[in-house]
């Protein structure tokens, strides 16, 4: 709405859908590969538009007027969700919203990720956290030793809580930023410093000392440390 009065402007997902990528040189569209992210938190009208976008006959987007367009064929849709539709049993992720069966029906083909292998993990890592990786390349198989016990135990729901990519990314970050604070040397203590940027995270004392009993094979009088008090560290 403005000085002309109101209009409708296609948005970009409306426009990779029905015209793709449009080639000025060789006057074609393509159809293109389109990413949705957490598609388990789609509230009920979006879940509906999605429903329509992979109809298995004729997808279509709806216009402003309640006209529909087919999407271009051959455009592939790839969607992520933290559960597999049917809503989250465990309580982990309570934001996640039971999908239409019918709508679960229209997506082809369903992968079940897991943790990437060590040797891709620690490959990121070292690119993440290039201080962390020079000065203390050796601490990596305990980093990994740890990371695999906790994420066996999580599987195993032994431990509640998760221990993803980017909790180990805290705690390996956590540790690269004291060992700025002690630059050139390194804290006989680093990764129990460090660790505790996850542990002090968890929900409740037990699972804290269920945490820290885990990784004290590795880290040893990790199970000594109280939890701290107050605030969280920034």
């Amino acid at each position: 709405f403005d000085h002309a009065g109101t209009r409708w402007d296609e948005g970009e997902l409306y426009r990779c859908l029905v015209y793709g990528f449009e080639n000025s040189q060789t006057n074609t569209r393509v159809p293109m590969t389109i990413v949705l992210s957490d598609i388990d938190r789609a509230g009920r009208s979006q879940a509906e538009a999605f429903r329509l976008v992979t109809d298995s006959i004729a997808g279509r987007v709806k216009g402003p007027r309640g006209e529909t367009y087919p999407v271009l064929p051959g455009t592939r849709i790839i969607a992520t969700a933290n559960t597999m539709g049917t809503g989250d049993a465990s309580g982990k992720c309570v934001s996640a919203n039971v999908l239409d069966m019918s709508i679960l029906d229209r997506i082809e083909r369903k992968v079940r990720f897991h943790h990437m292998d060590w040797a891709d993990e620690e490959k990121i890592l070292r690119v993440k956290f290039p201080i962390f990786a020079s000065k203390c390349g050796p601490l990596m198989p305990k980093v990994m030793a740890i990371t695999a016990a906790l994420r066996r135990a999580v599987d195993s729901e032994d431990l509640y809580g998760e221990f993803s990519h980017r909790s180990l990314c805290a705690w390996v970050g956590d540790c690269e930023d004291i060992l700025q604070d002690y630059f050139p040397n390194v804290p006989e203590d680093l990764l129990k410093q460090g660790f505790f940027t996850f542990v002090d995270g968890l929900g409740d004392e037990t699972t804290r000392r269920q945490a820290q009993t885990l990784a004290s094979a590795h880290i040893p009088l990790l199970a000594d440390r109280q939890p701290q008090k107050g605030p969280l560290r920034p």
